[in-house]
Order: C-alpha cells, then sequence, then structure tokens
C-alpha cells in the first residue's frame, strides 16, 4: 500500500449508506411526492355533478378524475 493512500473499511461504507437510506426514508414519509399534484382546492367533491350524468358515474366509480368541456 502506498504512503498517500486513504484507506477505508467497508463496515463504515455500509454504516453511511444505511445512515443515508434512514435519511431519506425519514424524508420520505415526512415529506410525500403525493402532495406535488394538484391542490385540494381543484379537485372535484361530486356535489356539483349532476345526477345521472356519465361525469357523475365515473367520479363515483373512480374513474375519472376530470370533468370534460362539453361543446357549445
Amino acid at each position: 500500500m502506498k504512503p498517500n493512500e486513504l484507506t477505508i473499511s467497508r463496515k463504515l461504507i455500509y454504516a453511511m449508506g444505511f445512515v443515508i437510506f434512514v435519511i431519506l426514508l425519514i424524508l420520505a414519509v415526512r415529506f410525500p411526492l403525493s402532495r406535488l399534484g394538484p391542490s385540494p382546492n381543484n379537485s372535484i367533491d361530486g356535489s356539483n355533478l349532476v345526477a345521472g350524468s356519465g361525469e357523475k358515474f365515473a367520479f363515483l366509480s373512480g374513474q375519472g378524475g376530470e370533468r370534460s368541456v362539453g361543446s357549445t
């Protein structure tokens, strides 16, 4: 081994990787990526949809998240 080489043990590398993994896991739980989606204010709650319409059925069955705009 050369005198200017730096050696790091495998246990230290594994420990550092584990600590980084735990930090990322904590951050993922604390700040989930699902918050990056549309704001709840823009979501449809189903109260303003006409009963019996295709949009209401799609909303209740979970098939459609957005309303379509009809032609005028």
